[in-house]
């Protein structure tokens, strides 16, 4: 997990150190639910359940259709996609940060 997120308080930031109730994808900046069943799944939140901030937006669509439009079909299944769009970084090229 990486180091660098913003926490809207310290009960979301216990669950996804302690044990990933809540996960973080930084490549699509959202939050969700695990899903006990697979490690890999999770429920998509839009606040936070235990002070209520709003939490951000996903990027996933945005993710999809920049990969889509450089010509990577069903992006998320392949393993030559650019490096950038594997982590957070995508979103700050995107955006001139």
């Amino acid at each position: 997990m990486r180091g660098d997120i913003n926490f809207c308080c310290e009960d979301m930031k216990q669950n996804i150190k302690d044990d990933g109730t809540i996960h973080y994808s930084d490549v699509f900046d959202e939050y969700g639910i695990s899903v006990p069943e697979d490690n890999a799944s999770y429920v998509l939140i839009s606040y936070c359940p235990w002070c209520g901030k709003t939490l951000p937006t996903s990027k996933r669509l945005e993710w999809f259709e920049q990969l889509e439009s450089l010509g990577f079909e069903n992006p998320l299944f392949r393993n030559d996609i650019p490096i950038a769009y594997r982590s957070a970084e995508w979103r700050t090229q995107c955006n001139g940060n």
